[in-house]
């Protein structure tokens, strides 16, 4: 049986996490409450994602045309990893991201 935090449990916060910045946003303050390793994993794996996105959109903005295609394959690949990592969480393990996970489990070890 899953353990319970305050009614929520970490896989429900893990999941949450995935859920718009808004749902990251509640997740981490969540997280702040209960201090639950699965949640904070999955944080810090949307925060990279999240980050990923937003640095693919910068480039397509800032660079034309060959900027528009990079951005392209910076947003597929970050939507790529971001189902594998809602399925990670789905199903409560702690499952890396292919190619930067670990990265961002470094990166953002404070959270």
């Amino acid at each position: 049986m899953e353990e319970q935090y305050n009614g929520m449990s970490p896989k429900t916060i893990a999941i949450i996490s995935h859920l718009t910045i808004i749902g990251w946003v509640f997740a981490l303050i969540k997280y702040r409450d209960e201090h639950s390793e699965l949640s904070a994993f999955y944080i810090r794996q949307t925060l990279g994602i999240t980050l990923l996105g937003i640095v693919g959109t910068f480039i397509g903005r800032t660079f034309g045309t060959m900027g528009a295609a990079s951005s392209s394959i910076i947003g597929i690949v970050a939507f790529v990893l971001w189902i594998i990592s809602l399925i990670g969480a789905a199903n409560g393990e702690k499952k890396l991201v292919p190619l930067v996970g670990e990265y961002f489990q470094d990166w953002f070890k404070s959270i």
